[in-house]
């Protein structure tokens, strides 16, 4: 049968940035983020049609709460990865971050719910910022 529904699903997308998506997951984890130790929520991080997967022993490392699922494609978009994983996520909210080389900051999950509670149907949404004094890849 189908599992009971979770307050949260984050759909996550990657493509050929093996470093970033496990560095996007911590910061999405339990161990990253502050205030959501009685959140019930899930991690979707779909590799995109990447050249090279995830290894096998970071795949194996991630928190029970991630599913990682590979989305076969040609094409250069992600779409096609985000509405499949809105379609098998199972939480009553749904977030996407299409650009898994994002860390996100401690307190994102937890400012996330609360801006669930500001609207009958709310959309909720963060900045994305760089670090450095310019740019990124103009610092890089």
């Amino acid at each position: 049968g189908r599992r009971a529904r979770l307050k949260l699903s984050i759909v996550v997308i990657f493509h050929d940035m093996r470093r970033e998506a496990v560095r996007t997951l911590f910061s999405l984890g339990r161990a990253g983020q502050t205030g959501v130790e009685s959140l019930d929520y899930e991690i979707i991080a779909i590799d995109n049609g990447s050249r090279v997967p995830l290894a096998p022993e970071h795949v194996e490392s991630l928190p029970a709460n991630v599913r990682y699922c590979r989305y076969e494609t040609e094409s250069v978009s992600p779409v096609g990865a985000v509405n499949w994983g809105a379609q098998v996520a199972s939480g009553d909210y749904v977030a996407v971050i299409v650009d898994g080389a994002r860390m996100a900051s401690p307190g994102l999950l937890h400012a996330t719910m609360m801006g669930t509670q500001l609207a009958d149907e709310p959309f909720v949404f963060a900045l994305a910022w760089h670090l450095g004094p310019k740019i990124q890849n103009v610092s890089m």
